[in-house]
């Protein structure tokens, strides 16, 4: 997992990027909208800094690109560095979306901190994730909001 102090410059940048009205199935009704801006933004960053020709897409279905393929960045707002047990989840109202690979970005709640936690083929994070219906339980008090497909942390590809 990749740890990125977050600038002000890059604050500014996500801040561009979307009008941040409530999202359509948003679970948050939009409120964690700049944290998933944001998450674009590190992932872009850190993957031009490994010289991967990146490009910003910034549709419904993937966020960025690189050689064709399409990536959709999903953001976890936290008040904690991830661990290995933390879940990596996707709404399953987001199955259809047209992707090749789901990159996990975290942001602190303070956005002071952004962390690159690692990337799956989209069939590769289908086959291998749980689901999760509304209301079930999951690590003594959170509840999931909506049907979710999870797994940990521990079963993404890393960068080096």
């Amino acid at each position: 997992m990749i740890k990125i102090e977050i600038t002000d410059e890059q604050i500014l940048q996500a801040q561009k990027l979307y009008n941040f009205k409530a999202l359509t199935n948003s679970i948050t009704q939009g409120e964690s909208q700049i944290y998933g801006a944001l998450g674009e933004v590190i992932a872009m960053h850190f993957l031009r800094s490994i010289n991967k020709p990146v490009q910003y897409v910034g549709s419904y279905d993937n966020d960025l690109e690189i050689n064709g393929k399409k990536i959709d960045v999903k953001t976890i707002r936290t008040d904690k560095e991830p661990t290995n047990d933390f879940n990596l989840n996707i709404s399953a109202f987001n199955t259809k979306q047209e992707t090749d690979f789901y990159l996990w970005c975290s942001v602190s709640q303070d956005m002071k901190y952004g962390y690159v936690i690692g990337y799956l083929a989209k069939d590769e994070f289908y086959r291998m994730a749980e689901l999760k219906k509304e209301g079930e339980i999951d690590r003594g008090d959170w509840l999931f909001k909506s049907d979710t497909y999870t797994t940990k942390v521990k079963n993404v590809k890393k960068f080096n």
